[in-house]
């Protein structure tokens, strides 16, 4: 909530608040002459206005009975919505083993981009107001010769954020035609997820933000390892484009 209303401060974009309620549960409570969905709002909007900078502007608060991944879809495409902004996780790790990760079902299904924001994420410079201090906004690319949109919206977010680009590329082995990129790209060894963990992690980087590209295959959108260990362990904002 912190990072999506400094988000919306800092683009002077309008913040819309979205909380899907279960059906089931709804259902039980109005068994019961309980409106779920009213008490819901009325605590989003307590717990919104207990995050600045949301408490300073003027939020728009959605409470549904839809399941989860179909509300956020549907809410991001019936708003015409920039970008999605969730966390990486939001059950418990025994419910995400058995039903999945709301997030990674996002991932696989949205046409919107997606940003998602670790739960130890805090603004550089607290008292300022905005994404102040972030950066610099590192991609991560799988082939150099088709990164080029990738490379576009990872400066145009710079730009917006007042910082910079930095282009990763991991690699088992460097390929002859990479060298051409070597004062460009910085080339790193090893498995991708963990490679750009271990650079994330180094000084200067705690503030930063990861840019990717979702996986297609097939025609098809799909989750691979490096995804999975991104959204398990990185601890740096990491934004998905479709």
């Amino acid at each position: 909530m912190t990072f999506a209303a400094r988000l919306a401060q800092h683009c002077n974009a309008a913040l819309h608040v979205l909380h899907a309620e279960s059906r089931l549960l709804e259902a039980a409570a109005r068994s019961r002459d309980i409106d779920l969905v009213a008490q819901t709002r009325i605590e989003l909007q307590r717990f919104t206005e207990g995050t600045y900078p949301a408490a300073n502007g003027l939020p728009l608060y959605y409470v549904v009975s839809d399941p989860p991944v179909a509300a956020i879809c549907g809410a991001a495409a019936r708003h015409h919505a920039d970008l999605i902004v969730m966390g990486p996780h939001g059950r418990s790790r025994l419910e995400r083993a058995v039903l999945g990760s709301t997030t990674e079902a996002v991932l696989l299904r949205a046409t919107t981009d997606v940003l998602v924001v670790p739960p130890s994420w805090t603004p550089p410079v607290a008292e300022l107001p905005g994404l102040s201090g972030m950066g610099p906004v590192v991609i991560g690319i799988r082939d150099p010769a088709t990164a080029g949109p990738s490379i576009e919206a990872a400066e145009a977010l710079a730009s917006t954020l007042k910082s910079y680009v930095e282009v990763v590329h991991v690699v088992s082995d460097v390929p002859s035609e990479t060298f051409a990129l070597a004062d460009t790209v910085l080339l790193l060894r090893g498995d991708p997820g963990r490679a750009l963990l271990d650079h994330l992690a180094t000084p200067g980087r705690l503030h930063s933000v990861l840019l990717l590209d979702r996986t297609h295959r097939r025609g098809r959108t799909e989750l691979g390892r490096t995804t999975r260990t991104l959204l398990t362990h990185c601890q740096v904002p990491m934004f998905w484009r479709p």
